[in-house]
């Protein structure tokens, strides 16, 4: 057969793989010698990731020795968890200084903590410049410690204690070790498990901390996604899930999500189901949720993505099956504590053997797919069937 050029420019014919999408123009043709189909573009749509799968990854060394309470930051391939529960038993002492290391495959024991952390804390910033901001110092003690980890060493950072002074159990974390945001979250003495939720936000230079504008819904859990290694950025973050209401019974979980750009919380999109407590990470614009609750009983066991405008179911199941603690802690459902991004890396979280008095390592699941963002790809016509997205997945 005669090759055809398209009108209006000249068609080059090739004999190779298929091109990395984005570098034919339109009207260009090639041979694939492995499939053995003529192609050509005819133009470009914009198409939106697929759906992920959770694989467990690494145990954890020293964090995570009751699996409960940790929190993290950095990502997938340069992960560090840190804190948690050392005993299963609501013991006073029971708090950790140790941090463990992630690199994709392995965890490593990493430098140790000058305060105890218990649970609850937020966490924000990478492997090497990171931050640890409040949580419980023992059961229901609210904490305003502030500690910096360089990927070698933890030191003591300046506290947050807004309010009255007695710290944050903060719900919501971003950004990085000199331009942070935690928000929501509870304020009160502690003591008790006494309550005062809080919309309040506030943001880290990386010596000083600042209030700023209150979340559109007053009063968030404790819980809402203090277990989360980021979402966002300091001018562009995002709240996720969680609850609202006045404690300490009187809350409701929340479907909803809140959009941050360093000045104003606005409203996004709706998640499918409702998740308080859920757990959250990635960016404005790409970002998961897993976990949390519905009805205040039991984890949700499906994972969302969220492209900057609407949320969509992206898996229905994590890998492990066997651990009760998969969805027996409702306050983060798979996991209590995480790192990493969500473009094309996926995460890992971890989690607990769950036991009525004795302690179990900490485990991690990890999780990749597409990336939820939008994005152009080629479309593609070959010989003998419909046009069709050319290298579909999301871009390199």
């Amino acid at each position: 057969m005669a090759l055809q050029k398209v009108p209006g420019r000249a068609t080059a014919l090739i004999l190779a793989a298929d091109p990395v999408t984005g570098v034919p123009a339109t009207g260009d043709c090639w041979y694939n010698s492995t499939d053995k189909y003529l192609k050509f573009k005819v133009g470009e749509a914009v198409v939106s990731g697929g759906t992920g799968t959770w694989s467990v990854g690494g145990t954890t060394i020293q964090v995570l020795k009751s699996g409960d309470g940790s929190a993290g930051f950095g990502t997938l391939l340069a992960g560090c968890v840190w804190g948690g529960r050392q005993v299963y038993a609501f013991v006073s002492d029971g708090g950790s200084v140790y941090s463990d290391e992630y690199d994709g495959s392995s965890f490593a024991a990493s430098g140790n903590m000058p305060s105890k952390v218990w649970e609850n804390a937020g966490g924000l910033g990478s492997q090497t410049a990171g931050l640890q901001v409040g949580g419980t110092s023992a059961p229901g003690y609210t904490s305003g410690t502030c500690q910096e980890y360089d990927g070698t060493t933890w030191t003591a950072a300046p506290n947050l204690s807004p309010g009255s002074g007695n710290g944050i159990w903060p719900s919501f974390s971003g950004g990085s070790q000199t331009a942070g945001y935690v928000a929501g979250g509870n304020t009160g003495t502690g003591i008790g498990n006494s309550y005062s939720f809080s919309a309040a936000t506030y943001e880290y230079n990386g010596s000083t901390w600042t209030t700023t504008t209150n979340l559109l819904l007053n009063g968030i859990t404790p819980y809402g996604g203090s277990h989360s290694g980021s979402t966002g950025t300091q001018t562009a973050g995002l709240a996720v899930g969680g609850n609202y209401g006045p404690p300490p019974a009187s809350y409701t979980d929340r479907n909803t999500t809140e959009e941050y750009d360093g000045t104003t919380w606005t409203a996004g999109g709706n998640l499918s189901v409702t998740r308080g407590n859920c757990w959250n990470t990635g960016i404005q614009t790409d970002a998961y949720a897993t976990g949390g609750t519905a009805g205040n009983v039991m984890g949700v066991k499906t994972t969302e993505g969220y492209d900057g405008t609407a949320w969509s179911q992206v898996s229905s199941e994590w890998a492990d099956t066997t651990h009760a603690a998969r969805n027996w802690y409702r306050y983060s459902g798979a996991g209590y504590s995480g790192t990493g991004t969500f473009s094309n890396t996926g995460f890992s979280i971890m989690s607990h053997l769950q036991a009525a008095t004795s302690e179990g390592v900490g485990y991690c699941e990890e999780f990749g797919g597409g990336s939820q963002a939008q994005y152009t790809a080629d479309v593609i016509h070959r010989a003998g069937a419909q046009y069709t997205v050319h290298n579909s997945s999301a871009p390199e």
